[in-house]
């Protein structure tokens, strides 16, 4: 239910002294002087994700969830199309969640916080390999 996303109840996610801000915030979320957001921003949101996930849900539904026969599908998203969605996924993603919380994600990706290559150094990469690392 969008009516329940209003600009008071979004105020009141931040301190007092920053409710104007809290209203500039809500401007640029839910449209400039709205009361509330409105139910065709949500549809329009909710139609952007279907649009962007189509081709990415037949392939986890046909190869990755059921392992269907290759031909099932006649042409496999490109790695740009994958990312694509992904990018509005996470706009959007990061969208409600600000609505919701007032709190302000830049992106909603993962951030390693460790080499990844770990994982390539053993067993793979053996002692007396050039890339051993020793131990």
């Amino acid at each position: 239910n969008p009516g329940v996303v209003t600009r008071v109840v979004y105020q009141g996610l931040y301190p007092v002294t920053e409710r104007a801000r809290a209203s500039r915030a809500f401007d640029r979320l839910a449209g400039k002087g709205r009361a509330s957001l409105a139910s065709s921003t949500v549809r329009a949101d909710l139609r952007r994700i279907e649009n962007a996930e189509t081709r990415i849900r037949k392939l986890v539904n046909k190869r990755i969830a059921h392992n269907s026969p290759k031909g099932a599908i006649r042409r496999l998203p490109t790695h740009n199309e994958i990312d694509s969605a992904l990018k509005v996924l996470e706009r959007i993603f990061v969208k409600y969640h600000n609505l919701l919380t007032a709190q302000g994600l830049l992106s909603c990706r993962a951030v390693p916080q460790y080499n990844w290559w770990d994982v390539f150094y053993d067993p793979w990469i053996h002692a007396g390999h050039p890339w051993h690392r020793g131990g």
